[in-house]
C-alpha cells in the first residue's frame, strides 16, 4: 500500500487561506493620515443608522451582509474579546462608512486579530483602509500586543494586496481539500 494523498482518496484543492502577521515589537507601526474629508474613528454599533452604513459597506464589498442586524450587533459587543475602541471606521465625506474592521486583542497572547475588514469598491485605492489599519496597529500595541494577524482568501487581490502594503509578513498558507462528489 503506497502513500495517501488527498489526490489518492478522490479529494480536490479548494481554495488556499493566507495568513500574515505584523510584528509589532520589532519595527515601528508607521504614521498615516487619512486621505483629505476621510475621518477614521471608533463604530457605534449601538446606533441603528450606524449598523446600516455598516451594512450597505459590508454588502458592497462581500455581496452579503447581516451587520444591520441588532441581535448580531449585540452578539458582536458581547464577546469576551470585544473592544468598542478596536472597531474602526473610516468615515467618507459623505457620511457613509467607506472601510470598516474589528480588532480582536488576546491579552494572554499578547495579539490582536483583524477580522473582519472590508472597504466598499467605490472607495479603494486611497489608502484608506490601510490607514485604519495602522491606527489599529497603534491601538493593539498601546494595549500590548505584540503581534496582530489577518487572514485571506489567496484568491482576495484586493485583501492580499492590502495586507501586503502594511507592511505584514506572511507566515502561512492553509490549503484546502474537498470531496468531489457527496457520494464519495
Amino acid at each position: 500500500m503506497g502513500v495517501v494523498t488527498p489526490e489518492s482518496r478522490g479529494d480536490i484543492r479548494g481554495p488556499a487561506w493566507n495568513h500574515d502577521r505584523f510584528p509589532l515589537d520589532r519595527q515601528p507601526v508607521p504614521e498615516r493620515q487619512s486621505p483629505p474629508g476621510y475621518t477614521v474613528r471608533s463604530a457605534n454599533r449601538l446606533d441603528p443608522e450606524e449598523r446600516m452604513r455598516l451594512e450597505v459597506t459590508s454588502i458592497a464589498t462581500w455581496g452579503r451582509g447581516g451587520v444591520a442586524n441588532p441581535d448580531l450587533a449585540m452578539l458582536i459587543m458581547q464577546t469576551r474579546s470585544y473592544r468598542r475602541d478596536l472597531d474602526l471606521v473610516v468615515e467618507a465625506p459623505d457620511g457613509s462608512v467607506a472601510s470598516f474592521c474589528v480588532v480582536w486583542i488576546d491579552p494572554v497572547l499578547r495579539i490582536g486579530v483583524f477580522e473582519p475588514v472590508g472597504t466598499h469598491p467605490d472607495h479603494r485605492g486611497r489608502g484608506l483602509a490601510k490607514a485604519m489599519m495602522w491606527e489599529g496597529f497603534r491601538r493593539a500595541k498601546a494595549l500590548g500586543a505584540r503581534a496582530v494577524y489577518v487572514d485571506a482568501w489567496a484568491t482576495s487581490p484586493h485583501a492580499n494586496a492590502l495586507y501586503k502594503s502594511t507592511g505584514k509578513v506572511h507566515f502561512a498558507t492553509d490549503m484546502y481539500w474537498k470531496r468531489e462528489s457527496a457520494a464519495q
